[in-house]
């Protein structure tokens, strides 16, 4: 067993046990607490373990690095730079496509491929490079593969995992159906092979969506479905955020926050809205029951949170519902991309990437696809939603819900 595997039980003890009697002291001056105290404390105690300032459990983090590839991904970077000017900037990519797509009608994609092709060319050994480099630092961690450090960083186990490439196939299937209802006027970048998949959802295509208040609107809906949520209503914290939504129980204060993303339009923040308080539903429900899930994979969160956003969005549109299958179709595109990379990062990438969106998108007939070469999360945070992947996976199959959202 490879040693980052190993812990000291005594390591664990020393941070336990002051957090046990912390959590004990703190659960007594909660107003009402939302919990019982052991499911208080068993959440105190695994949070404080997870966020262990000296990072003792998660030595993947704390060595996961070498100067190797530190310098191969240094010089990606460097080029990425001076061929595109971007440093892979965020705001600076959306301005880059929303370039390019506003070219593609009217200029032939053989102009733009001439322009681009000679770029990503000379990316492509330095990207292929980068990302052996990346595996070689697994191994020497006592790893078999990046893969494995991914699911061991996001405590997926392998079983699950196993669970998620048994099950994507008749997922995608069913999201594809559920796409084909909806009358969408797709923009003509889209099955060209410099779609971006990057800043666009379906969601933005779509019209016919009822209307309702954010966020009073969508609590009000969410506690007629789940009257849990009424119980701690006081309790929850629903505000505008920078940089991406996410749930978290603040356990010091017993609270329930959401940050909804600022940037998106009204409906682009309810449907956030109901994703999170999927995550709060579950959580609310698991402590009833006397359960902790923190601590127990990424994919197990994004499940339970994914089983409650369904059904909420059942009830509220078919539109958005359908349009919420779509995203996951461009979610998986980019997943399944990425691992295969990570399993052979020398085989032809733009074919991979072209003949993966075709598979995701049957209408599409890409032959090559560069531009995984310059995306901010197959660059910077490969797998980075794996998680989600596997959660709606399980959510969509027979497993999950997809029996009962026909």
């Amino acid at each position: 067993m490879p040693f980052h595997k190993h812990f000291e039980l005594e390591d664990l003890l020393s941070v336990a046990r002051p957090a046990a009697k912390e959590a004990e002291e703190n659960y007594q001056k909660l107003v009402k607490p939302s919990c019982s105290l052991s499911v208080y404390q068993e959440y105190w105690v695994t949070y404080m373990i997870l966020a262990n300032p000296e990072n003792k459990f998660n030595l993947t983090r704390k060595v996961g690095k070498n100067e190797e590839y530190e310098k191969a991904w240094k010089k990606y970077l460097d080029s990425v730079d001076k061929y595109f000017r971007t440093g892979l900037d965020v705001d600076q990519i959306v301005e880059l496509w929303e370039k390019i797509e506003e070219e593609v009608p009217s200029v032939s994609e053989g102009k733009l491929l001439s322009e681009f092709e000679s770029k990503f060319k000379e990316l492509e050994p330095l990207f292929v490079q980068m990302r052996k480099a990346q595996q070689k630092m697994a191994v020497n961690l006592g790893f078999e593969s990046q893969l494995e450090v991914f699911l061991y960083d996001m405590r997926i186990s392998q079983d699950d995992y196993n669970f998620f490439l048994e099950n994507k196939d008749n997922v995608i299937k069913y999201c594809q159906e559920q796409l084909s209802k909806l009358d969408l006027n797709l923009p003509t970048w889209f099955y060209s092979q410099f779609n971006p998949l990057y800043h666009h959802d379906f969601l933005s295509l779509v019209k016919d969506y009822p209307e309702i208040s954010f966020p009073e609107g969508v609590t009000d809906f969410v506690e007629k479905s789940f009257p849990v949520i009424g119980k701690v209503r006081d309790k929850l914290v629903i505000e505008l955020v920078e940089g991406g939504s996410s749930f978290n129980y603040l356990v010091k204060k017993d609270q329930y926050r959401m940050g909804i993303d600022r940037s998106g339009d009204n409906i682009h923040r309810v449907r956030s809205l109901f994703h999170e308080f999927g995550h709060a539903i579950s959580e609310l429900e698991n402590f009833e029951n006397g359960l902790v899930t923190l601590g127990k994979g990424l994919d197990l969160a994004e499940y339970l949170a994914y089983i409650n956003e369904f059904e909420l969005l059942n009830k509220f549109s078919s539109t958005v519902y359908r349009a919420r299958m779509g995203d996951f179709l461009v979610l998986m595109a980019k997943v399944l991309f990425d691992i295969e990379v990570l399993k052979n990062p020398e085989q032809d990438l733009a074919k991979l990437h072209a003949n993966i969106f075709n598979y995701c998108f049957p209408d599409a007939k890409q032959t090559k696809n560069y531009t995984y070469l310059i995306k901010y999360g197959t660059v910077y945070r490969p797998l980075g939603g794996l998680p989600q992947a596997m959660g709606m996976v399980k959510a969509l199959s027979v497993r999950g819900n997809l029996s009962r959202l026909k």
